[in-house]
């Protein structure tokens, strides 16, 4: 069956409508976890590029935590794919800020990125990267339950990773 004109345009509007949603997503989440850390006094800033670091902040005492952001916009939500860069010399995440639901009643977590790497199950992509997949089980919530909401947040708070070298 061959397609029309009409057939194709309608593929081409509705492709761009779910990349605006799911990249507006994303972005909701950044400034999300970014209004929690500078509410809790962290100096925040934003990359003007995608270099596999949503965020990075300086904490009150200096320690430097890298995040980065992974959502989804339905509550209900159970698969988070994390992927990181193929090159070996990229800085890591220190944490993962995990978020799903509108933000008005948002559930996240706040996870160093050794705790993310034991609860996930590590594949390769197609394109060679590492992907870390978190499945949101019963047993996977229990776990990462420090982690969850203002938990996390106070995990943060207290993290002890690399003091700044200059902000």
């Amino acid at each position: 069956m061959m397609k029309t004109r009409r057939d194709t345009m309608k593929r081409k509007r509705t492709a761009p409508t779910h990349s605006h949603e799911s990249s507006t997503t994303g972005r909701v989440a950044e400034l999300f976890l970014g209004s929690i850390l500078l509410s809790n006094g962290f100096e925040v800033y934003s990359p003007m590029v995608d270099v596999a670091i949503d965020c990075l902040a300086i904490s009150p005492r200096g320690s430097q935590l890298r995040f980065q952001c992974k959502s989804r916009s339905k509550q209900d939500a159970t698969v988070f794919d994390l992927s990181l860069p193929k090159d070996k010399r990229a800085t890591l995440p220190t944490h993962v800020f995990y978020m799903r639901g509108p933000a008005d009643r948002a559930e996240y977590w706040i996870v160093p990125f050794p705790v993310v790497k034991r609860y996930t199950k590590r594949s390769k992509g197609r394109t060679g990267r590492v992907i870390y997949r978190l499945y949101l089980t019963e047993e996977s919530r229990r776990a990462l339950r420090d982690y969850r909401n203002e938990d996390g947040v106070k995990e943060v708070i207290r993290w002890k990773g690399n003091k700044s070298q200059s902000a």
